[in-house]
Order: structure tokens, then C-alpha cells, then sequence
């Protein structure tokens, strides 16, 4: 630009040039950094057909450098940390150059309908004479607007418009970089980790209730268990026609898993159920699991239908959310080995004929070892009331052979309430315990526990320890065998029973007579069942004040020995009160009448064991006739007796009866005297 010579005007000219060329060099001066990049003296941003190893200088890569691949219409920035090439992000770039004519200048508003972009998304770029622009208005896809009178003729406008990947449905996650946060975290990619996990819904798995989703659901847990995964599940209710096996740990809690159970014999599996074959260390959360054919009373149809069957795994943690309506809620046990060693912790166990199974697959399987921990046993109070069959907890064996009923297995604070249940526990087997159970029922009925043995002593040494009214348990037993040693701690102040099949029932009550006895024992005929120190039938009592015995149908006692030293003796209908006691000098002191049971039947003393001194006021010999008296060669010499129809009276001649005296007698060993 020249300046004029005419001195009219020079002043000013001179100031305008000075005021031009001072905003020019601002211009640059503000975007230098932004005009530099732009310039690329160092080959920051490159362009080609082939990924470059450097800049175009020969300098190393760095960070936020740029490559456009010309064939595929992709931008690329170089990852320092993965020393990689990765998509930015946009695809198909596009340049639009413009030279700003005197109508642009004039209205700021330049058209790029050739390129049209997105707006707010993000991906237009615009440039004037070299300098990254953002005072401008994205107006519609096809119009960018500066503003009146902000652009000067002949400036360079660039125009750069690009996609974004997922707008064009590129799958690139394994080109994604993603690094962990914290020291020493390793740099992955998006599919590697995604893959970490493995969801129902990765295979297909729709969730609506309404669509089968068996299929689906199978082949994530086959992916799961034979790649090692762990399966996820989402939320959703889930509809399945088949059983569901799963051997591999996961948390599938967010599932509903809906089995008609007139179609699907067992809706879930967990481990194998052949010979040999076992799940070891898994960690499972199971889905909430619900069979929806049961709309009322009963179990009609599907009574042996199983919601969740867990067999042959071993030293797991199992979490069992919820099972409602099915014949069998849950069961546990092995086909051909145990399920042993494993801890189940059970949410609720609703409205299955029988909530909990423990019982074994087959005659060579076994159901030992395990620990339930919590859980609420319930059924819904339409059902009735003590209805045959309808069981909280059952152990049992395969069959009748009773050679593996389960054993040594522990339940910790479950919940079997409710009066609908013939039992609320049914025990076959042995060192079973229940540690603080709430058997709360909801009428006056008694909570129910029975013990099923089919051998001798089959059932033996099963203990219920503590917990909610276990003092109103009423007890039975069923089958051909015997149940022994089968106990009951606590309950009320200071009370311990054992109950069997025959044998004893602690009491351990603290007072002092036999109506609150420590130890009562009964006839095996009798069974100690529910026994109370409100029992009649008892057959001895060990009590504070001594031990009292008894026949079962006596009302008072047979035998009594006090604390205070007395021996008692009754016939069961009255208290005792003949017997003896020690005397003050340590002598035994009658209570009342000493005499024979019968009459002349019973010695006092023999020839043998004679009385040294015989004390007494009077000595009364009761009358007899000498025909009634016994050989004198049996009575012995000295044998005394007094007759009342001697035909004499002579002294120590023999005596012959048929008169009217009445003499003392004494035998020789051979006749009986007068004398």
C-alpha cells in the first residue's frame, strides 16, 4: 500500500497505515501458536496412504499428532502411552476452501451446502487466512454465519467438515485406547475390557417376559463356563422352557427368571449331575426364580417340579435371591458323589410345597457338610392349615436302603414360620443342627418337627439350639426305623430337653421337688416325644429333693428318697409314707408297720445271719392249730410258735392237737414241745 505525496491528506493516510499494519501484526502476534500448527513446519499433521513411524521432519511422534488417511477417509492421532495410531473419532473429511467476495464480506454468511455438516455436533472446523475460528453461528447445515461486515474481500476461508464414526456404524471399540485409573494401571483397549465381563444379553437374551429367551440364556453360560467368565445378568424377567445349567460363577441377582413348571421339570441347575462330575469354587448369585402357573392353592400339576436343584458342587458360595411357587423350592444334593463343603446363603423360600430339600440325586450321592445361613421359609396363609405334605426344611435319603441320609450339615437363624406346614422341619440323618431357628407360628397350633428314621438309629444326634418358641415344639416320628439322642437346647429359663425314640428327657428345671425335674427318663413303648415337666408318665425323676420312681400310669410314687435321708415306699395311687430314715445315732428307723407282703411266708433273719439282740415291748406270736404248724425238722431247733388246741399241757412233752389249750410250743428239730 503507497502513500500519497498530497500533503492535504498525508496526515491521515499515515495514521491509517500505522493503525492497519499495528492490527495486523496483533493479529498474527495473538494466534501465532494457533498459525504455526497450521503452518506445520515440523510435520505435526500429516496426510497419506500409509501410517507414518515419524513426523515429516524425521522427528519422533508425539502426542496429539495427526494423520487423514486418504483412502479410508479416516483422521488418526498418535496415543504416547500405547505408542499407537488410533481413530480420532471422525471419518470422512471433507475440505471446502472459500475466497470471501464483496456479497460474503457484505452479509458474514457463507454457504457450504456442498458440505453439509451437523450442527452442534461437533464437527465442523473453520479456519480464516490460517487462524482456528469459534466467533461464528452454525445457522443450518448448509450456512455458517460471521456476521455483517467481519469479513474483509479476499479473505481465505477453509471449511472443514467430518463424521463421526458411530454416525457411520463403525465398530472400532478394539481401537479405542482405555487406561485404568491409579499407580501403575495398565493400558488396555474398550473391547478387551468390555469383555471382561459376559452378559445374558451379549447372546441375545431379550428379557420381556414374553419371548423364549432359553436359548440365549444357555449360550452365555456354555461361553461363560468354557472360557472361564463370569456371567452378568440385567434386569428384566426372563422367560425359559428348558432347564438352565450353570457351572460358572456370576451374579445374575438383576434376572427374573419365569418357569412354568407344568413345561419345565427343573427351571435352574447349578453344577453338573453325572458320575464323577463336579463344580468346584464357584461364586454364584442366582436370579429370583418364579413359576407362574401357580395361581392358586396347591401345587396340583407340578409337585415334584424343582425351581433351583444344586448337585455335585463343592466348596462354593451359593446366594439364593428368591424361589416362589414350585413342588420343591430348592435342592441340594449329588448324583453318585456329595455336594459338600459348600455355603448357601438363602433370601426367601416362598410357596413351594416343600421350601428346602436336602436329599441326595441318586442311591450313591450325599448331601453333607454344608451351612445355610439366614432365610425366610414361608407359604401363603390360603394354603390351610397343617396340610399334609407342605415342609419348610426336609432331609432325607435317596430311598428306603437309608445308607447316605444327610449328615453334619448347619442352618444358622432361619425363619419357618406360619401354620400352613404338616412340618416346619422334617429331619432324616444325623448331626444336623438348627442354631437359633424363629418358629413362630400363627395360631395356637404348636410349631411341628418330626424325625423320620427307616433303620435302627438311623437319626440320631440332631440338635436345635436356642430360637424363637422352640419351647412349644411339638415332636413325631415317623418310619420303621428309630431315632435316638435327638436334642433341644434352650428356649425358656434354664430348660434343655433330649428328645428319641426311647431314652431320657433333660428338663434341667432349678426346683426343688419332682414336679421340676433335672432328668425324667420313660418307656420305650412311651417315647420321649414333646416331654414336660407337666408329663405324668414318666417312669423316674431325678429332682432337687431327691429321686422318685414310678410305673407310667401311676399318679403318685413307688419308690421316693429324699435329700433329708428318708426311703419311702407307696403303691402309686397315694404319697408315701411308709419307709425308713437314718436315725441320729446312724441307726435306720422304721416309719410305720414292718411286715411280710404275705402272711407266714417271709423270714427275718436265717441260720446263718441271726439278730444279736432282739429289742422289743412285745414279742406277739399270732395262734395257730398244731395241724397248721410246719415240720419241726423245717421250722429247725429252736423254732417258737404258739398253738390253741393242745390236748395238753404237760411241759416239754410232744403236742398233739384236738383239745382246747392254748400253749407256747418250741421245736427240737425233730417235734414240736410244749414249753
Amino acid at each position: 500500500m503507497g502513500i500519497s505525496a498530497n500533503p492535504a491528506n498525508r496526515g491521515q493516510l499515515v495514521e491509517t497505515f500505522v493503525n492497519t499494519a499495528y492490527d495486523k501484526v496483533k493479529t498474527v502476534h495473538d494466534n501465532l501458536a494457533e498459525i504455526l500448527r497450521v503452518a506445520d513446519i515440523s510435520g505435526s499433521r500429516q496426510a497419506g496412504t500409509v501410517l507414518p513411524t515419524t513426523r515429516k521432519d524425521g522427528s519422533a511422534l508425539l502426542g496429539g499428532d495427526t494423520f487423514f488417511h486418504e483412502d479410508t477417509n479416516i483422521l488418526y492421532n498418535w496415543n504416547s502411552v500405547t505408542t499407537e495410531w488410533v481413530p480420532s473419532g471422525f471419518v470422512n473429511v471433507t475440505k471446502l476452501p472459500i475466497t470471501v467476495d464483496s456479497a460474503i464480506a457484505a452479509s458474514g454468511t457463507v454457504d457450504v451446502s456442498s458440505t453439509p455438516y451437523t450442527v452442534g455436533g461437533n464437527n465442523l472446523t473453520v479456519y480464516i487466512n490460517g487462524v482456528h475460528q469459534s466467533d461464528y453461528t452454525e445457522t443450518d447445515p448448509n450456512t455458517i454465519d460471521f456476521g455483517a461486515n467481519t469479513l474483509e474481500v479476499g479473505d481465505k476461508i477453509l471449511v472443514i467438515v467430518s463424521e463421526l464414526i458411530s454416525e457411520v456404524g463403525l465398530t472400532t471399540a478394539d481401537q479405542v485406547n482405555f487406561t485404568p485409573a491409579g499407580t501403575g494401571a495398565v493400558a488396555t483397549d474398550v473391547q478387551s475390557k468390555l469383555r471382561e465381563f459376559v452378559s445374558v444379553k451379549d447372546f441375545g437374551a431379550v428379557g420381556d417376559g414374553v419371548t423364549d429367551d432359553t436359548t440365549a440364556i444357555q449360550a452365555a453360560l456354555n461361553f461363560c463356563e468354557t472360557n472361564g467368565f463370569s456371567i452378568s445378568g440385567v434386569p428384566g424377567t426372563y422367560k425359559i422352557t428348558s432347564t438352565l445349567v450353570i457351572n460358572c460363577s456370576g451374579n445374575l441377582s438383576d434376572m427374573t427368571i419365569s418357569a412354568d413348571a407344568t413345561v419345565v421339570s427343573t427351571a435352574v441347575r447349578v453344577g453338573p449331575n453325572g458320575a464323577g462330575q463336579y463344580l468346584f469354587d464357584a461364586d454364584i448369585v442366582l436370579p429370583f426364580v418364579n413359576n407362574p402357573a401357580k395361581t392358586s392353592t396347591g401345587w396340583s400339576g407340578f409337585d415334584s417340579a424343582i425351581g433351583v436343584e444344586i448337585a455335585n458342587v463343592y466348596q462354593s458360595r451359593i446366594t439364593v435371591p428368591s424361589i416362589y411357587n414350585f413342588g420343591i423350592g430348592l435342592k441340594v444334593g449329588g448324583y453318585s458323589v456329595g455336594n459338600v463343603y459348600n455355603t448357601f446363603v438363602i433370601g426367601v423360600l416362598f410357596g413351594n410345597k416343600i421350601n428346602l430339600q436336602c436329599k441326595p440325586g441318586d442311591a450313591a450321592g450325599w448331601s453333607n457338610q454344608n451351612l445355610y445361613i439366614g432365610g425366610r421359609y414361608a407359604h401363603a396363609s390360603g394354603e390351610g392349615t397343617a396340610v399334609s405334605g407342605v415342609i419348610h426344611i426336609q432331609l432325607r435319603d435317596f430311598d428306603a436302603t437309608g445308607p447316605s441320609a444327610p449328615n453334619n450339615n448347619t442352618w444358622i437363624n432361619p425363619s419357618v414360620e406360619g401354620n400352613e406346614q404338616e412340618f416346619h422341619l422334617d429331619i432324616q440323618g444325623t448331626f444336623n443342627t438348627f442354631v437359633s431357628p424363629r418358629l413362630e407360628v400363627a395360631t395356637a397350633v404348636p410349631a411341628r418337627v418330626n424325625y423320620h428314621a427307616v433303620s435302627a438309629n438311623e437319626t440320631a444326634s440332631n440338635s436345635i439350639i436356642g430360637g424363637y418358641d422352640i419351647a412349644g415344639i411339638t415332636y413325631t416320628f415317623s418310619g420303621a426305623g428309630t431315632s435316638v439322642r435327638n436334642k433341644r437346647y434352650g428356649g425358656t429359663a434354664n430348660d434343655a430337653f433330649e428328645y428319641s425314640a426311647n431314652g431320657i428327657n433333660i428338663v434341667n428345671r432349678t426346683g426343688s421337688s419332682r414336679s421340676a425335674p433335672h432328668i425324667q427318663g420313660f418307656l420305650a413303648s412311651q417315647s420321649a416325644v414333646a416331654k414336660t415337666e407337666a408329663s405324668t408318665d414318666w417312669i423316674y425323676r431325678l429332682h432337687g429333693d431327691g429321686l422318685s420312681v414310678k410305673s407310667s400310669g401311676d399318679t403318685q410314687d413307688r419308690v421316693q428318697i429324699t435329700a433329708s435321708g428318708y426311703l419311702y415306699f407307696g403303691r402309686g395311687s397315694a404319697a408315701p409314707t411308709a419307709g425308713f430314715r437314718a436315725g441320729t445315732l446312724g441307726e435306720v428307723n422304721a416309719q410305720s408297720v414292718l411286715q411280710p407282703e404275705t402272711d407266714n411266708a417271709v423270714s427275718l433273719g436265717a441260720a446263718a445271719r441271726r439278730w444279736t439282740t432282739v429289742h422289743s415291748v412285745n414279742a406277739k406270736f399270732s395262734a395257730v392249730t398244731v395241724a397248721n404248724l410246719p415240720a419241726a425238722a423245717t421250722a429247725g431247733a429252736g423254732a417258737k410258735a404258739f398253738v390253741s388246741d393242745a390236748n395238753a399241757t404237760t411241759f416239754a412233752s410232744v403236742v398233739a392237737g384236738g383239745g382246747a389249750n392254748n400253749v407256747p410250743v418250741y421245736s427240737d428239730g425233730t417235734n414240736w414241745r410244749i414249753g
